[in-house]
């Protein structure tokens, strides 16, 4: 367990115990220190005062590879400090989703605690 020092995580990330110099962090966040957005799909968008489009394909059909883990992307919006983000979902096409969306999914993390599956 790692002594009174080592790595200030943030976002909701642990200290990793075998590295206390770096994080354990929760999905969608990365860096040493969970203040960064994970390597990999996705990207970092600014918010503005008037509405912006992204299509989010989720899935790939003509994909046949069987895999272990689940693909993921991660995209952030941000804001100027003290404004706020408004999120509309217009249409969700091909999204299988019975008795939950176990294959398919889209989270948006409001809350304080990053590690929640927010609402």
């Amino acid at each position: 367990i790692c002594a009174a020092k080592g790595a200030a995580c943030v976002n909701g990330g642990k200290r990793n115990p075998k590295n206390c110099a770096v994080c354990i962090c929760p999905a969608g966040y990365g860096g040493a220190l969970c203040n960064l957005r994970p390597a990999g799909c996705g990207a970092v968008m600014t918010a503005g005062p008037t509405w912006k489009s992204k299509v989010v394909t989720l899935g790939d059909a003509t994909n046949t590879e069987i895999r272990d883990t689940y693909a993921m992307c991660n995209d952030w919006v941000k804001a100027p400090a003290g404004k706020k983000i408004q999120v509309q979902v217009a249409t969700m096409v091909g999204v299988d989703c019975h008795y939950g969306c176990w294959t398919q999914g889209i989270e948006f993390k409001t809350l304080p605690n990053k590690l929640n599956t927010n609402p």
